[in-house]
């Protein structure tokens, strides 16, 4: 088994609410930058579909749990809408998992999957999810201008 040496780093400075690295074999993989006045969202766009259960089993012990579960779904003139999971931690904190390419944000650069990370009261519980899917699933993240 390949293991990926990855360390997510989260640094708060003055004038910027949010700043995360990702780091693989010491090369910055992705970075997010967002101001005060943005709301605390982060995102990653996935080269691959993480497993949703395996996710969900990661993500419980940090006490998330699965809030809201969207089926696929397929229409006839549109592309299809990929599943969606919540989750929720009692500060506030969320997690969304989109299981499939994000059609909608026509300025993302191509990917599998999508996570969002929404920053709650607590920000070491955005950190340890950071981590725990930086060290956990192999993600291939880009940095982009703003979260959506």
């Amino acid at each position: 088994m390949q293991v990926r040496e990855e360390a997510c780093v989260i640094l708060l400075l003055p004038g910027v609410s949010f700043m995360s690295f990702v780091v693989c074999r010491k090369e910055v993989i992705s970075i997010s930058l967002r101001s005060s006045s943005q709301p605390h969202v982060v995102t990653a766009f996935c080269s691959h579909r993480l497993d949703p259960q395996v996710l969900t089993q990661a993500l419980s012990p940090l006490g998330f749990r699965l809030s809201l579960y969207l089926q696929e779904k397929t229409y006839s003139n549109l592309p299809p809408a990929p599943a969606q999971y919540h989750y929720q931690h009692v500060d506030g904190t969320e997690v969304i998992y989109l299981h499939g390419e994000d059609a909608d944000d026509h300025t993302a650069p191509a990917h599998a999957a999508r996570l969002w990370l929404y920053v709650g009261h607590d920000i070491h519980t955005a950190q340890q999810v950071m981590s725990l899917i930086a060290r956990q699933f192999a993600l291939s993240m880009e940095a982009i201008p703003h979260a959506s």
